[in-house]
């Protein structure tokens, strides 16, 4: 019986989750495949939609630009480039750009003989890939050197890396740049660059190929290589992290090296927060981690390493734990905790909007949360406050959680079961 004045308090029953091992698909991370263009060709966009892995929500796009690497890019490449980018939009992809002289490690033979050239390039392709920035993840390369790499070329010396870079910083404005190696990140900004200031990060097509991934790292400790010197690979493995923070970054898993061992690939994987890598090359190194299965407890128990790698490829926020405070302490202001991890190698880099949705008799009504999902960095939790609407002690309401991204309303997915695009977290009835 229920005293006259008093208001009926409430009874919690929350969801028992567990992690997912079913593959996101999230923006901005993930395997890709490589799609490569040679721009005085007309692109067979039927073929292209059919070669498409429709499951990768990245694709690396490789516009060789060699055949005009003396003159001016004429329009209908500038249109042609337009075309390419505008289908792969088209088709739900997000974007890692690479342009290129070369795609057949031939990089001396192929680039322009004058840097001004290639600063020309620069300058046209940077006006048309300034109209796709929502799309573009990252630019990878200065558009010189074997495959794009930035080796194999007379054009990386300090004084003329540091000319390439203004002009194509310039010329892409406010998209993110990723250089080759760590070396040349530091030749293009002075120590001390402060970290709010970064918007060119690193890619790496070497990783695990070596000892230095094959010619990534150097040898001597970064006290004393200096600055602009090579360091051996543990200090440039955390220069690498350091920048992953805060701009995406990956490449190509590739040969036999004894470091590309699943647990020590995994290790150095966290701790660079790689967000993309290539899914289909090198299958040395890829068919080692498919034939490995993972061996610690849990639901990812006997999955490939293939897969757990997948899965944790950028930001990966898994709910872990659901509280109901609405007693004793909490009883003037009952609420509901929920406990999320990123177990994912990198953190998220776009802001995003988390939303609680209560629904009562098909109704909802959305309470948005004031967290920054950005700050999860991988491997920490954080925990989020829902404050419980006023008990009437008329109905049965159903909690759910989405997250968004901001810019464009994107779902992005917790690796929870779900109810379509959102996390059920439970039942909020009378007690």
């Amino acid at each position: 019986m229920m005293l006259f004045g008093k208001k009926p308090e409430w009874k919690f029953t929350e969801e028992k989750l567990i992690e997912s091992t079913e593959y996101l698909g999230n923006p901005g991370c993930g395997w890709y495949h490589i799609h490569a263009f040679s721009l005085e060709e007309e692109p067979d966009m039927e073929e292209l939609y059919w070669c498409l892995c429709k499951e990768e929500t990245l694709a690396l796009v490789m516009l060789d630009i060699g055949a005009y690497r003396e003159e001016p890019l004429p329009e209908s490449v500038l249109g042609r480039m337009r075309g390419i980018l505008d289908f792969f939009g088209k088709q739900g992809k997000e974007l890692i750009v690479r342009a290129v002289y070369d795609k057949e490690g031939r990089g001396m033979e192929r680039e322009p003989a004058s840097i001004q050239t290639v600063e020309a390039h620069m300058q046209q392709i940077g006006a048309v890939l300034s109209g796709f920035t929502e799309q573009i993840v990252v630019v990878q390369g200065l558009l010189v050197g074997n495959w794009g790499e930035m080796h194999g070329s007379k054009f990386l010396s300090k004084e003329k890396l540091q000319r390439l870079f203004l002009t194509y910083r310039s010329a892409l404005g406010n998209i993110r740049m990723a250089v080759r190696t760590p070396v040349q990140w530091r030749m293009i900004h002075t120590e001390g660059t402060k970290p709010e200031q970064i918007q060119t990060g690193l890619f790496d097509d070497g990783m695990f190929g070596s000892s230095s991934n094959l010619g990534t790292y150097g040898t001597r400790p970064k006290e004393s290589a200096g600055w602009e010197k090579e360091w051996r690979r543990e200090d440039e493995l955390d220069f690498a992290g350091y920048l992953g923070e805060r701009i995406p970054y990956g490449g190509e898993a590739v040969g036999t090296d004894i470091c590309g061992e699943l647990p020590q690939a995994l290790a150095e994987l966290k701790r660079t927060h790689v967000s993309y890598l290539n899914s289909v090359y090198d299958e040395q190194i890829l068919g080692r981690w498919k034939q490995t299965k993972w061996q610690e407890t849990g639901v990812w128990n006997g999955r490939s390493g293939y897969d757990y790698i997948g899965a944790r490829l950028g930001y990966r926020f898994v709910i872990r734990d659901i509280y109901c405070r609405c007693g004793g302490k909490y009883r003037k202001m009952p609420c509901i905790e929920v406990r999320i991890e990123n177990a994912g190698f990198a953190p998220l880099y776009e802001e995003a909007e988390l939303t609680a949705v209560w629904e009562t008799d098909g109704e909802e009504k959305e309470d948005r949360l004031p967290t920054d999902m950005r700050l999860v960095l991988p491997d920490r939790q954080i925990t989020i406050t829902i404050l419980l609407p006023e008990n009437t002690g008329k109905e049965e309401r159903r909690l759910y959680l989405i997250l968004r991204r901001k810019r464009d309303g994107r779902i992005l997915r917790f690796a929870n079961q779900t109810q379509g695009d959102r996390v059920y977290l439970g039942l909020l009835g009378n007690r």
